[in-house]
């Protein structure tokens, strides 16, 4: 008969995390048509207490806290415009190039999960304290269509800041059913919800109030298994489907005098994106675990991918 009883443990742990993606074709059609490249990483940390229930049908729940740092630094493509002079003689010349948009700050929150039977479900809140750096070069030349040339360049050089408070919110139920030789699969559905304020000079940077909300659905399959050292290894690969359903704001909807044309937000809503997670977990015994993903995200004129690793002691 399975072991009875109730087990109460504690834990603390510490990861670190990198992630890089491209975007292109950021604005269809358009005379501001940008490509996109992030690189993002940080740290985080975070202590939990569990407490489950064995027997015939196991059961419990785990509750924590977590806080860390993330720094997110983008590069843009160049834009160059052209428009015609009031005296319809000559033409201007505009190129934005050099531009770069750096978030970085402290993020906290709590996380949660419940499991009862093949049955479980997680919730996490997060706070994102971050500040926001822009900066770009303008460059303005007029020629003169009646057979004077190029005037001098005039070279601008923009830079502004503002504060960005996310408030995120995502959850994920799973149902894991067992196969043989310590296989199994488990059907995954989630949500994510977003919100982020800015603060002032936003709007001279080209950022509004936005929030965002995301569906996605997959399936994992995992083995567990034990080595010759006695380690336990739970290796398992995931393949999701996920969206952002709604999109609203983030960026202006105006051109402002002087700044780059803005790209709308909304260019990702209703986009169907794939994603893999490779998930690996070795208990080497004396209440410490090491762990390691690797994700990969592709999809319309995007792909992007990343990597954490950390360590969990528990007692």
């Amino acid at each position: 008969m399975p072991a009875s009883g109730s087990v109460r443990t504690h834990g603390v742990w510490a990861e670190g995390h990198y992630d890089q993606e491209k975007r292109v074709n950021l604005a269809p059609n358009q005379a501001n048509n940008q490509d996109r490249r992030t690189v993002s990483g940080g740290v985080i940390s975070g202590v939990d207490v569990s407490n489950y229930q064995l027997g015939s049908v196991p059961s419990g729940f785990q509750i924590g806290a977590f806080s860390g740092y993330n720094s997110t630094r983008s590069k843009f493509s160049d834009v160059a415009l052209t428009t015609a002079g009031s005296d319809n003689a000559s033409v201007q010349r505009t190129t934005f190039g050099e531009q770069r948009q750096e978030m970085e700050g402290a993020f906290i929150g709590m996380y949660g999960s419940v499991v009862h039977g093949a049955f479980s479900a997680d919730l996490a809140v997060k706070v994102d304290m971050f500040d926001v750096d822009s900066r770009f070069k303008k460059t303005e030349v007029f020629d003169d269509l009646c057979g004077g040339g190029p005037g001098p360049a005039t070279v601008t050089t923009f830079t502004g800041s503002t504060a960005m408070t996310n408030y995120v919110v995502a959850s994920n139920a799973n149902y894991r059913i067992p196969l043989a030789m310590g296989h199994y699969i488990e059907p995954t559905v989630g949500i994510r919800y977003s919100h982020s304020d800015f603060g002032g000079n936003a709007a001279a940077l080209g950022f509004r109030d936005g929030d965002s909300f995301r569906v996605l659905g997959g399936l994992r399959l995992g083995t567990r298994y034990n080595t010759r050292d006695g380690w336990i290894w739970n290796t398992s690969l995931t393949g999701i489907l996920y969206s952002d359903v709604s999109i609203n704001g983030y960026t202006v909807t105006t051109t402002t005098p002087g700044l780059p044309p803005p790209v709308s937000a909304k260019i990702d809503e209703g986009k169907l994106r794939v994603m893999g997670v490779l998930e690996n977990r070795v208990d080497v015994g004396y209440g410490y675990t090491l762990y390691n993903d690797l994700e990969v995200r592709a999809g319309d004129d995007y792909f992007g991918f990343g990597t954490r690793a950390g360590i969990r002691y528990q007692w």
